[in-house]
């Protein structure tokens, strides 16, 4: 009976922290469909919305945690993924709790020049695609641009610049 007692509190307070991080259809149809989200057209937001809520609310998303992810990936100045492709993926990343700051992180060690910062030097729309299969399979920045430092740096293995390339991402 002790027992009991003392893991009824911990089942309250699990119970209370997943109401309060639940997102609704409606915010996310509200949030989809705002010129500040996605800028989606009302029925395909409440579409989506309806799909996607109970599992983002299962992995403790909310709408914050989107316009952070959005804000970041469709960043003129940065990233600069088109429309489309942040609607494709914003979901997978918040669901994978990929942080805005790993996204950008990773798109710099991709798209900058190794002899400014040691990164790989990749075309923008290579360096785009390449950062969202590598933060969707757990990769870290650090890891990427060591691993091509290793291979093409000043002290490296030697490999050509593209096959360093190749190999880093692959």
């Amino acid at each position: 009976m002790a027992r009991l007692a003392s893991i009824r509190p911990l089942v309250l307070l699990v119970a209370l922290s997943t109401l309060t991080a639940a997102v609704t259809p409606q915010q996310l149809a509200s949030w989809f469909s705002s010129s500040g989200g996605l800028a989606m057209d009302g029925r395909e937001a409440s579409n989506l919305a309806s799909l996607v809520a109970s599992p983002l609310t299962q992995c403790g998303v909310t709408v914050s945690t989107l316009q952070g992810l959005k804000d970041v990936l469709y960043d003129h100045s940065t990233i600069d993924l088109g429309m489309a492709d942040v609607r494709k993926n914003i979901i997978p990343l918040a669901e994978h709790h990929v942080s805005p700051d790993k996204l950008k992180q990773l798109y710099n060690v991709l798209s900058s020049g190794y002899s400014i910062s040691g990164g790989l030097g990749l075309p923008k729309d290579r360096a785009q695609k390449a950062m969202l299969e590598f933060v969707l399979n757990l990769g870290e920045p650090d890891q990427l641009k060591a691993l091509y430092q290793v291979m093409y740096g000043y002290s490296g293995l030697g490999f050509s610049q593209a096959q360093a390339q190749e190999t880093a991402v692959a």
